[in-house]
């Protein structure tokens, strides 16, 4: 393996882009996958979608030896949107019922259950949260019981969320997350009649709330949800440019919003928590200073790459990342893609390392560009940090701070990688001594501004 040496004397491998991801199993043409989900309860990768190329068939399982069909019935051109496990059952959501089947059916390891209460129109997200199952997309109805789009069930029943009207014509429901005690709402959603209620509501009292200081255009849309380092990520297709609050991912803390160094250069779909770090997937090119075809990384601070690997359909078009799962400790995804870079993958792939990095951004992390002013904190103007060089310790020190307070901190290095984090810092010495000799970047969050300072460590 190569090795990538720098200035300062110590050398880190060389990953190309082609020994990034490897194919999973020799997996069938998953052209069509739409979602997939790693489960420890079956111990299984389950893949669902429309798959012209495996007799159009709708869910296929990995065992981690050989793949399998799990026929849900749902027919040529409906597709299953949405797989996950629940109470010892796979569930999965769909925009076809008719037959014998149901916009939800779950699995139990041997046969399907249509569940006689299924959905009216169809589901777009499964997700557990806590101790039940919410149930999102273009949803009226299940069995008798009125539903607003979204639902609760709690492995008897379905409840409704809330109460009140939820946008207006062709509500779809993309995403749920649980935030500060509250369930946060996101999709593609606008009713005249109630502006403030628009691609991303909240629960509060068994009612819509808008969610403060919250932003999009008419023709935006919220894809994705996400909790990561104590703030509510939101991911899909708005821009700045067109009145939102950051370009296509933004983050809030329940009192105000933040950018993500100037964020994504087009959509974002897809968000998953791995090795501390979120992966982003979508119709993206990268940030707007660095490229990254499709799928990118944020560990809190800055945005990396994912090695400049690149998706494509054949050798002329290129392809985009539709899902993500972790599965026994590994990160796969699907798409519909046939090549990574220049070798042949076809649909679901496995990330064998992913700290690989060629480039991240060296800027400022979150940055406020909306805050409701109970509680934003200003940014001091530099951060100091002796001695540098060191042989091991180092104070971190700026009049802003106070020493009452903690603050986190995380040690990077020059490839982005998270070397050494202190959650609760209390500006006592710092020991690097541990960490092999190099350049460091020192990052300093506090109440969602970063500051940052090099170190030299040279033991």
């Amino acid at each position: 393996m190569k090795a990538l040496c720098t200035l300062f004397g110590f050398c880190v491998p060389l990953v190309i882009a082609s020994q990034i991801w490897q194919q999973v199993g020799g997996a069938p043409n998953t052209f069509g996958a739409q979602v997939i989900h790693g489960d420890s309860v079956f111990n299984e990768l389950y893949v669902g979608g429309w798959l012209p190329f495996l007799n159009n068939s709708s869910v296929w399982a990995f065992s981690g030896n050989q793949w399998r069909q799990l026929d849900s019935c749902a027919p040529s051109g409906h597709s299953v949107t949405g797989i996950t496990g629940f109470q010892n059952h796979i569930y999965v959501g769909s925009t076809y019922h008719g037959y014998d089947c149901s916009t939800l059916m779950r699995w139990d390891g041997a046969s399907w259950d249509t569940m006689q209460e299924h959905p009216e129109l169809f589901v777009r997200d499964l997700r557990v949260i806590g101790d039940d199952l919410y149930v999102s997309g273009d949803i009226s109805k299940i069995g008798s019981q009125e539903i607003n789009h979204v639902a609760r069930f709690d492995g008897s029943d379905f409840h409704p969320v809330a109460e009140g009207t939820l946008g207006g014509f062709q509500v779809v429901v993309t995403a749920v997350a649980m935030y500060q005690g509250h369930l946060y709402v996101g999709g593609s959603f606008y009713d005249p009649a109630y502006p403030e209620l628009h691609c991303l509501v909240r629960v509060v009292d068994g009612r819509w709330e808008p969610v403060p200081g919250w932003k999009i255009p008419v023709s935006g849309g919220v894809a994705d949800l996400l909790v990561y380092q104590d703030k509510l990520y939101v991911a899909g297709g708005f821009t700045k440019s067109q009145g939102a609050l950051g370009d296509n991912i933004v983050a809030f803390d329940g009192q105000n919003w933040f950018e993500l160094q100037g964020g994504l250069t087009h959509i974002a779909s897809n968000m998953e928590v791995y090795g501390d770090q979120i992966f982003v997937s979508g119709y993206f090119g990268g940030t707007w200073d660095i490229p990254s075809h499709s799928i990118i990384k944020w560990d809190g601070y800055r945005w990396c790459d994912v090695g400049k690997a690149v998706f494509k359909i054949n050798d002329t078009q290129l392809a985009y990342l539709n899902d993500f799962t972790v599965w026994n400790d590994t990160l796969y995804a699907i798409g519909n893609f046939n090549l990574i870079s220049n070798d042949s993958i076809l649909g679901v792939a496995k990330l064998l390392h992913p700290d690989t990095t060629v480039t991240c951004t060296d800027s400022t992390g979150l940055t406020l560009v909306w805050s409701s002013g109970e509680a934003s904190t200003p940014r001091p103007k530099s951060l100091s940090v002796w001695p540098n060089p060191t042989s091991g310790l180092i104070t971190i020190q700026h009049p802003g701070f106070s020493p009452a307070a903690s603050y986190p901190v995380a040690v990077s290095n020059t490839l982005g990688q998270v070397v050494l984090r202190v959650p609760d810092w209390q500006m006592e010495p710092l020991d690097l001594s541990a960490l092999s000799p190099g350049l460091f970047i020192i990052s300093v969050g506090a109440g969602g501004a970063v500051w940052r300072a090099k170190v030299v460590l040279s033991h």
